[in-house]
């Protein structure tokens, strides 16, 4: 720090290309984060809007004509506490079960002594690249009895999870 620039604010110091880069950099964050929101911000106007009006994409940048009934509909369903539970269960059950399975991958890969660890340890990364497809995945589901089964949701998720951490 040279003695001219003592007791002078940081953000005077700065350069004419540092506070190009900061304006450029802000708009374009400010661009991402309208990019992330707009569709969002969509689906909620057109969600409160008149159907008949929605339905014709006459809808733009504010809602017109606004309507509850569909979130009437909606919160009307039965089933709808039965989904929310299922999301939440396999959100908390998913997690927590592939943390611990990462966890065990992972200390199984740092064991010297594993029992042919390089041979495990690439084809687990191989099972990353190559993938059979959806209808083979639906037999080996189906073998398992896996469907309509709680468990369909969590158990490849963890395998598939854990397996490409690495």
């Amino acid at each position: 720090m040279t003695i001219e620039s003592e007791g002078i604010s940081p953000l005077l110091q700065r350069t004419r290309d540092k506070k190009m880069f900061n304006v450029f950099n802000i708009a374009f964050f400010i661009l991402l984060v309208f990019i992330c929101v707009h569709p969002f911000y969509y689906l909620i106007i057109n969600s409160i809007s008149d159907n008949t009006l929605s339905a014709a994409g006459r809808i733009a940048v504010l809602p017109k004509g606004i309507n509850w009934s569909n979130y009437v509909e909606v919160f009307k369903q039965e089933c709808l506490g039965t989904a929310a539970m299922v999301s939440l269960g396999r959100t908390v059950i998913g997690a927590a079960l592939t943390v611990l399975a990462s966890a065990f991958l992972g200390f199984l890969f740092t064991q010297a002594s594993m029992w042919h660890r390089k041979f495990w340890y690439r084809f687990i990364i191989m099972t990353m690249y190559f993938n059979a497809g959806l209808i083979p995945l639906f037999i080996v589901m189906k073998n398992l009895g896996l469907t309509n089964n709680f468990w369909v949701y969590v158990l490849p998720t963890i395998v598939h999870l854990s397996t490409s951490s690495w």
